[in-house]
């Protein structure tokens, strides 16, 4: 297959568009790069496998997607602007050229982010409900089938492939007959995987139910090894939990997501409207309740989750917490050191009073100092140098000032115009208290 698309190009389609490189291929054709010789603009050129176009089937298909596209006009539907067939009888479909990756490209690289999930499908809903609106089902909505287009900054979704599409209003197709199954497995539907003839809308919400699940917890929610598994799984069992999978995911978004994967279409969500109105809905309450959650279509978020900006922002209001407990710490300790230095030094229990405060007159009496066990010959700190105008650090060296009695603090005497301890005397030679050299101390 790859040879025979290497062979076309070069080759001018139509006389008019020359097939540049190849894009990718599928299940039915492959699309090509083409420019229009004539005027230069560049297009997406669809064209069918050799075996595909000798069916009268496959050509049914081909050309119903683009008749799909030229009765529902939606910016979510990739445009069709021509259809013809080659010198060789090989249709061809001539589309816009978009630019980006499929929706499947972009999950290989693992879950979305849930408001990232939530609006690729508003805008593949939004496409769908024009579509429904104009009686057609599209019956294989998957990721392959979503395109991701980047427009200004960010994505945009565009449904692709309206191949197998269902036209209600027509009478039953010959391309599909009784009790055959149509879509792809993984994202079809009950009423789809049981070949049932009354599919409508519903399927399509099923299939974006899906392809949601899958955007949100990194799997579709029907996974077995065989396609017979996995049809018995879409008929019988309910889809696993998402919230124990993804612990970013909302119990209520769960919830909107399983009301599209409710088996019974009678009790599915009613259509493609109301599916979106509820992801709408709740990311405004989530929004409403942080406000640093809300976002436009036109700016979105970075690539994050609600719970991370959630614990970001409780982050941050724990750091505001730590600092302001850690600065006023800090003020109060210095406020308190401060106060530490500047109160008055205390000695024995009283106050240190300065020089210029003694009241001690010049000449006291010495009174008999009792023995004590302070060793002998022990040094006691000298006189201060400081000014007498300013607080003396230890009052035993506090000097007598003349017509004031001295008063010395607790346990110490006066002698020689100074407060000595008990056994002490004040020696004017060496300027200190000593113990006197006399071994008879009273």
């Amino acid at each position: 297959m790859i040879d025979r698309d290497s062979e076309r190009l070069g080759r001018v389609v139509g006389s008019r568009y020359r097939l540049e490189r190849l894009l990718g291929v599928g299940g039915m054709g492959s699309v090509y790069l083409a420019t229009h010789v004539q005027v230069g603009k560049s297009f997406a050129l669809k064209m069918l496998h050799n075996e595909g176009a000798e069916g009268s089937s496959a050509r049914e298909r081909f050309l119903r997607e683009a008749r799909v596209a030229a009765t529902v006009k939606h910016p979510g539907i990739v445009d069709v602007f021509d259809v013809g067939e080659t010198e060789d009888g090989e249709p061809y479909m001539v589309m816009e050229l978009l630019h980006g990756e499929s929706l499947a490209d972009r999950l290989r690289n693992g879950k979305l982010a849930p408001h990232r999930a939530m609006k690729i499908a508003r805008e593949v809903l939004a496409a769908l409900g024009a579509a429904h609106a104009k009686g057609i089902v599209h019956r294989d909505i998957k990721p392959q089938n979503i395109f991701l287009e980047e427009r200004g900054g960010e994505d945009v979704a565009r449904v692709l492939d309206f191949g197998i599409a269902k036209d209600l209003g027509a009478e039953a197709s010959a391309l599909t007959h009784t009790g055959a199954a149509v879509g792809t497995a993984l994202y079809m539907s009950p009423e789809q995987a049981t070949a049932r003839k009354d599919i409508d809308a519903r399927a399509d919400i099923w299939a974006v139910g899906v392809v949601l699940y899958e955007m949100l917890v990194g799997e579709p929610p029907f996974l077995a090894p065989t396609l017979s598994a996995v049809i018995a799984k879409i008929v019988t069992e309910d889809p696993p939990g998402m919230v124990a999978k993804n612990h970013d995911i909302a119990r209520a978004l769960e919830e909107i997501v399983f009301g599209a994967l409710v088996r019974d279409p009678a009790k599915r969500t009613k259509s493609a409207e109301s599916f979106a109105k509820s992801l709408e809905e709740f990311e405004r309450r989530e929004a409403t309740t942080d406000p640093s959650l809300a976002r436009t279509e036109a700016a979105p978020l970075p690539f994050e989750t609600t719970n991370d900006a959630l614990k970001r922002a409780e982050h941050r209001r724990f750091r505001f917490v730590f600092f302001a407990v850690g600065l006023a710490a800090l003020v109060g300790g210095g406020v308190f050191f401060f106060a530490r230095r500047t109160e008055t030094p205390k000695l024995g229990g009283e106050a240190v009073v300065t020089s210029a405060q003694s009241t001690a007159p010049d000449k006291i009496p010495a009174e008999p100092a009792p023995k004590t066990d302070l060793d002998a010959g022990a040094a006691l700190p000298t006189p201060s140098a400081s000014s007498p105008s300013q607080p003396v650090a230890d009052q035993r060296l506090a000097p007598a000032t003349k017509g004031r009695t001295l008063t010395c603090p607790t346990n110490e005497f006066p002698s020689e115009g100074h407060c000595c301890a008990r056994g002490l005397k004040w020696s004017k030679m060496q300027s200190r208290c000593e113990r006197p050299l006399a071994t008879n101390l009273p």
